[in-house]
C-alpha cells in the first residue's frame, strides 16, 4: 500500500490488487480506518460526485426524500 500527501493537504492512498485476489480487502481496510463520523462525510461527497457526473448541477441541494400522505376516515 502506498500513501502520500497532496499539495492541497489531502492524503491519497492506493494499492495494486491482482485479479482473483481478495479485491475487497483494500476497501475494508480503508473504511475500517476511517472514524464513523467521517465516513458519513466521505459517503456524502461520493453522492455529490455521482450526481455531478450524471449532470445534476443542483447536487448541493439534494437531501432526504420526503413523502407526504393524508388519510381520511369515513
Amino acid at each position: 500500500m502506498t500513501e502520500g500527501q497532496r499539495p492541497d493537504g489531502r492524503i491519497v492512498t492506493g494499492k495494486l490488487v491482482r485479479m482473483g485476489a481478495d479485491e475487497d480487502a483494500f476497501d475494508r481496510e480503508f473504511w475500517r480506518a476511517v472514524p464513523p463520523e467521517k465516513r458519513v462525510l466521505y459517503l456524502w461527497d461520493m453522492v455529490l460526485d455521482a450526481l455531478a457526473v450524471q449532470g445534476n448541477h443542483d447536487a448541493g441541494k439534494q437531501g432526504l426524500q420526503r413523502s407526504v400522505g393524508h388519510i381520511r376516515r369515513p
